[in-house]
């Protein structure tokens, strides 16, 4: 098993989520973990379920983990995703779905 894949796990993350980059740090003590998602991936719209692009980030963030060893863990993500524009057809009315900003906080 790769760093990737160890940290895959341990974060517990599931698709679309998934570790692009593990960095150790051993001045700092750290042990970074960037969680991302590929750039293809569609994002549900709470209000109809349609599928919409995800086109900007905010920026990254960084949360405490467990700590690896005797190094602190670090996770680092995007703050946001923002999605959307798009139009869907719901059955005889047309819903359209605006600009929609997620926060990440997982």
């Amino acid at each position: 098993m790769q760093d990737k894949e160890l940290y895959q796990t341990i974060l517990g993350l599931s698709t679309p989520w998934q570790v692009e980059n593990v960095e150790l740090d051993v001045i700092q003590g750290e042990i970074r973990v960037s969680v991302e998602h590929p750039r293809s991936v569609k994002f549900g719209c709470p209000e109809c379920a349609c599928s919409l692009p995800c086109f900007d980030h905010g920026e990254e963030r960084r949360w405490r983990h467990l700590n690896s060893c005797q190094f602190k863990t670090i996770r680092c993500t995007p703050g946001w995703v923002l999605l959307g524009p798009s139009i869907v057809l719901l059955g005889p009315s047309i819903h359209a779905c605006r600009p929609i900003l997620f926060l990440l906080d997982f």
